[in-house]
């Protein structure tokens, strides 16, 4: 009976994270990048958009775990898709007047992608290369936005 009620409960908490996972991402994809990229403003139109985007998400999150060798890669790849980008990105962001919204963009989809490169190419450590090369980018966007900037005066 212990079995049974533990068992219960650890399937609950996945099935709770999985589900508010799927919907930060459904929403956030939809409230921050569709929305205001193709200049969506009727509330109806953006909540089907939302729908549409956890199932998206959810779709996405199927392939990944349909394409895992087993719990520890499929936990190892979760905890490392994407977090390079956001590791710098969030630092720079809190502790330094360096960069602004072109750094923090180009860093986060240029982390993910040589992530996803690294991994799928065989590198030993992608983790590690998705973190140089999210501070490279970020350094270097953010020289180019700076060069930008009209000079006060």
């Amino acid at each position: 009976m212990l079995f049974v009620l533990f068992a219960g409960g650890l399937v609950s908490a996945i099935l709770s994270t999985v589900d508010t996972t799927l919907l930060t991402a459904g929403g956030l994809l939809t409230h921050n990048v569709l929305a205001p990229t193709f200049r969506i403003t009727e509330e109806r139109t953006r909540l089907r958009l939302a729908r549409g985007g956890v199932i998206a998400c959810g779709v996405v999150a199927w392939a990944i775990a349909r394409s895992a060798d087993g719990v520890f890669a499929l936990v190892e790849e979760a905890s490392s898709f994407g977090t390079a980008g956001a590791l710098v990105t969030v630092s720079f962001g809190l502790f330094t007047r360096i960069g602004g919204a072109w750094a923090a963009g180009t860093t986060l989809l240029g982390a993910l992608v040589v992530y996803l490169a690294a991994t799928y190419s065989g590198v030993a450590t992608p983790f590690l290369a998705s973190l140089a090369s999210a501070l490279v980018l970020y350094l270097g966007v953010s020289a180019l936005e700076h060069a930008r900037r009209p000079a006060a005066g």
